[in-house]
């Protein structure tokens, strides 16, 4: 008599889950009602996470489209600097059909947002892991704060709740003067629409009594305010707005640009051209600490003494620091240019002021990418219009 094989407990198993691939994840799901659930919890989401992101360095993931046919192909592909050769693997299909996507956020916990053709109702939340994509509702303004078409536009911004374990999508227009006229935000898989945010912008002498806060809420999502030469943050959790302190000797953020490095707000002032080199240097700061607004001096280059190599790829305008590698010894920066031999990811050290240029150029249109097996939510027509009991049959 042959013995049987001894069950594993459901939290072995699950554990062994933890271990696999995102998308297999997502198969595995199908195995009952009860892995359903259990694969699908909050719970579960985070301790994959952390394991599938626990090794490797940092990762990318890139669109790439193809013509055959009058027809656009678009599939998505993750990049490792730590493999540059042969590091480029497929990425799930993705399940929604995209023609010219871009990606216009970072990632937040496995998702960002991507716009899918620069017109109302194209953009778009994704997860790369998954394939799994979800439409934003289209905004419809209401009488009274139509803003004029010309000198119009909009950016947004991607965050997670911990409080509510929601992610929210916060959408800021402006006017032609750059200064923010309204605040939408949308939470995901929940209202299925854009409402107002709670809070509204800091303007005047306001701005300046938020900056003398002494506490204030984790600040998630940050834009630059040209004129009057601030960086307003929205808070996810509160959605209230705040003003986070310049660093040491920055008093204008003219030519200022911001971007998120290591986890923190990062602030930099790429040189736009030789006229400019020879008067300040290219300053690299990070925000350490959101409450008391102190920051760090990452890096900084001198354009006087720094290498031909150095001045081509990353003193300009169109060079970008996007992560740390080898436990923070090198900087990773992408430089955006319709010149292939001109583009491309590069690693730069700042003890030696070496920089290598990894050989992969179609890295000028990628994100960090972190793997997940969250849900970018339900489309939000069925959000709005699907009855309660057909949506608590859904199973993400």
């Amino acid at each position: 008599m042959e013995a049987q094989c001894p069950l594993l407990p459901d939290d072995v198993i699950e554990g062994i889950f933890t271990r696999l691939p995102a998308s297999l994840v997502l198969g595995c799901r199908g195995l009952s009602r009860g892995w359903a659930a259990a694969l699908s919890s909050d719970d579960f989401v985070d301790r994959h996470r952390r394991a599938a992101n626990r090794h490797g360095g940092p990762r990318f993931f890139l669109f790439q489209s193809s013509w055959k046919t009058n027809t656009t192909t678009t599939t998505a592909h993750a990049w490792s600097p730590a493999r540059p050769v042969d590091g480029v693997v497929p990425l799930p299909r993705i399940t929604m059909p995209l023609r010219y996507p871009t990606i216009i956020t970072q990632h937040c916990r496995g998702l960002v947002l991507v716009d899918d053709g620069h017109v109302e109702g194209s953009r778009c939340v994704y997860n790369p892991s998954t394939g799994h994509i979800a439409r934003l509702p289209p905004c419809h303004w209401r009488a009274g704060r139509t803003l004029p078409a010309q000198g119009r536009y909009e950016s947004f911004g991607l965050g997670y709740d911990a409080r509510s374990g929601k992610h929210k999508v916060v959408r800021v227009y402006y006017r032609g003067d750059k200064i923010p006229v309204l605040v939408q935000v949308y939470v995901l898989d929940q209202e299925g629409f854009w409402r107002a945010g709670s809070d509204r912008l800091p303007r005047g002498d306001e701005a300046a009594r938020l900056g003398e806060r002494k506490k204030s809420p984790k600040m998630d999502s940050h834009w630059r305010v040209t004129r009057r030469g601030l960086i307003v943050s929205f808070s996810v959790a509160d959605e209230t707005f705040g003003v986070v302190p310049l660093p040491p000797r920055v008093d204008y953020l003219g030519e200022y640009r911001l971007t998120e490095l290591e986890g923190r707000l990062c602030l930099f002032n790429p040189i736009a051209d030789s006229i400019h080199r020879d008067r300040r240097s290219y300053d690299l700061w990070l925000l350490r600490d959101d409450e008391a607004g102190a920051c760090e001096l990452r890096c900084r280059i001198d354009p006087n003494t720094a290498s031909p190599e150095v001045a081509r790829s990353i003193l300009s305008r169109k060079a970008s620091p996007v992560a740390s590698m080898d436990d923070g010894r090198r900087i990773l920066f992408i430089k955006k240019s319709i010149k292939r031999w001109a583009a491309g990811p590069f690693a730069y050290t700042p003890s030696t002021g070496n920089v290598e240029r990894l050989p992969y150029s179609h890295m000028c249109s990628a994100t960090l990418y972190e793997e997940n097996v969250v849900s970018p939510g339900r489309p939000y027509e069925d959000i709005l219009f699907l009855p309660a009991a057909t949506q608590a049959l859904c199973v993400h």
